[in-house]
């Protein structure tokens, strides 16, 4: 099996599931090689990007160029050979149509030649526009199917192009039902069209790097952490206002955020108007490796305070909750999406209506004076969700024999 994994940029360093997946899918077997707009290679990088061994191709940015003629003869070879394929990418132009995406139809034919050439059997695009676009067209002029994996934002703040990638597609991957729900709701597509859609929480956890402490203890001071991009999204401002409301009670309250993002100075600021230091730290992005788990064992309390921000974009399926619950941490979110597919309150988690500052302080507290006992069992439950129902190799397996039964059927 030989798949084409189209992206927008490789790596990004906040979108640790896309790389994972693809090299869990490549731990199983499949070849592949991964075409993308732009290659990123500054630092922060993931230590696992360096085990993924499948080919980079970097996407043309210029059509006026060297290879302008071999764009040219693309062109008319599809058009003189295959015309119903080509007129069908004119189609599929025009349901995506803005000047990029003209641009992306001229790179299309090229391309398309390249992977019949090498022999790919799927191709597969993370759906930023211009990728799924590109993978919708190759996948007409080689005759060869294409799956699309939908993104929250891609599902709820930018999703002008979604009705034309859920009916083109061979395939489509949701993370949860609530994105296929809402999906369902936003095409108002016949039923047909989702029949072709699975729901797979792709990638799964790494249980045996995320794992609980040898010993869980629950010491008198709060320490709390939370991982995730300082965007509007996350809720982190609420989240300090919290613990500066808190520290009356608890003086010695600790708050770890690893993470950067566009918010970070808005956070640095507060932390130094209201005296924080000593109880709120800002890490800066931190890699999987083993800085990452150290930090995460030297707490106990994990606080994802998500919120609809003013893009409509909030977490549906947040991969880093389950890595917390996989690590063993009490685990806090809020109710959004499809995180309750996830956390069953007070069983293996706890859930918040809404991230207000009333309900972050009344639900660190709650949780803060749970029986010792009553904490180990729920971090106990929260790992074996993770087991049971969200390991890499589970969940890549079922991808792969999504792209398996794709292809036979091709």
């Amino acid at each position: 099996m030989k798949v084409a994994f189209f992206l927008l940029h490789y790596p990004v360093f906040s979108e640790t599931f896309v790389s994972k997946e693809i090299l869990n899918l490549q731990q199983l077997g499949v070849e592949g090689q991964i075409f993308c707009e732009k290659i990123i290679s500054t630092p922060p990088v993931h230590p696992h990007i360096k085990r993924i061994h499948f080919p980079l191709y970097q996407i043309t940015q210029k059509i006026i160029g060297p290879k302008i003629f071999s764009l040219l003869s693309s062109h008319l070879y599809y058009l003189f050979h295959q015309p119903l394929s080509y007129f069908q990418s004119i189609s599929l132009l025009i349901s995506f149509f803005n000047f990029h995406h003209f641009r992306i139809f001229i790179k299309a034919p090229l391309l398309a030649r390249f992977l019949t050439e090498y022999n790919f059997d799927l191709i597969y695009a993370h759906e930023v526009d211009s990728p799924s676009l590109l993978a919708l067209i190759c996948s007409r002029l080689c005759h060869i199917p294409c799956g699309i994996i939908i993104h929250t934002q891609y599902l709820f703040a930018q999703n002008k192009y979604l009705t034309s990638k859920v009916k083109n597609a061979n395939f489509i991957i949701f993370q949860s039902h609530h994105s296929l729900k809402q999906s369902q709701k936003i095409t108002r597509l016949p039923q047909k069209y989702f029949t072709k859609c699975h729901v797979i929480s792709t990638p799964g956890i790494d249980t045996k790097f995320f794992q609980p402490p040898l010993v869980q203890k629950f010491p008198k001071q709060i320490r709390i952490i939370s991982i995730g991009r300082l965007e509007e999204a996350k809720g982190y401002p609420l989240l300090l206002k919290a613990i500066h409301h808190l520290k009356s009670t608890f003086p010695d309250i600790q708050l770890t955020i690893v993470g950067d993002g566009s918010q970070q100075h808005q956070l640095e600021n507060y932390i130094l108007k209201n005296n924080l230091q000593n109880n709120i730290h800002l890490t800066g992005a931190i890699g999987h490796n083993s800085k990452l788990i150290k930090l995460l064992h030297r707490h106990q309390y994990f606080i994802l305070p998500s919120i609809v921000d003013s893009q409509n974009n909030h977490d549906v399926h947040p991969n880093v909750i389950k890595e917390a619950m996989s690590s063993g941490l009490i685990t806090i979110t809020t109710r959004l999406g499809g995180i309750t597919e996830i956390i069953h309150d007070s069983q293996n988690g706890f859930l918040i209506n809404s991230a207000t500052l009333s309900n972050i302080c009344k639900i660190i507290k709650k949780v803060y004076l749970l029986p010792k006992s009553q904490k180990i069992n729920i971090s106990d439950s929260a790992r074996q969700t993770i087991l049971q129902h969200h390991q890499q190799v589970d969940i890549c397996g079922q991808l792969k024999q999504v792209f398996s039964d794709q292809i036979h059927e091709k």
